[in-house]
């Protein structure tokens, strides 16, 4: 849970950052941004729905996503394990699991390959 809160605080950190550029661009965002997590504990302690237990030591982090929720920045949600694609970089899943996540993470479903090459000289 404490990771989840580390790696959620800095991924607010970098949507924050994206939508203030937005704004720079004219293009803001009108609503908030999904931040994924697979902890059930994390997204109920940061959505309000539980209490913070034994994470008093990393409470911070979740000050802090808990003011960006409010403010329309982000929007923590749970994410069941069989839908999150990032787990096979955090442990062990099975070939079934590592190759569609591989898709995900590198779009290749969306690749079209040429059957031409392009002279650029």
């Amino acid at each position: 849970m404490g990771s989840e809160a580390v790696a959620n605080t800095r991924c607010g950190d970098l949507i924050t950052y994206v939508r203030e550029v937005e704004i720079g661009f004219g293009v803001p965002s009108e609503l908030p941004t999904f931040v994924a997590t697979d902890s059930l504990s994390h997204e109920r302690v940061l959505n309000k729905m539980a209490n913070a237990g034994r994470s008093k030591a990393f409470l911070k982090q979740y000050i802090i996503m808990q003011q960006r929720a409010a403010a329309g920045i982000c929007i923590v949600g749970h994410v069941p394990d069989e839908h999150m694609p990032a787990d096979f970089l955090t442990k062990w899943v099975s070939k079934k699991k590592l190759l569609a996540s591989l898709r995900y993470a590198t779009n290749s479903a969306a690749f079209v390959p040429s059957g031409r090459v392009v002279n650029t000289a």
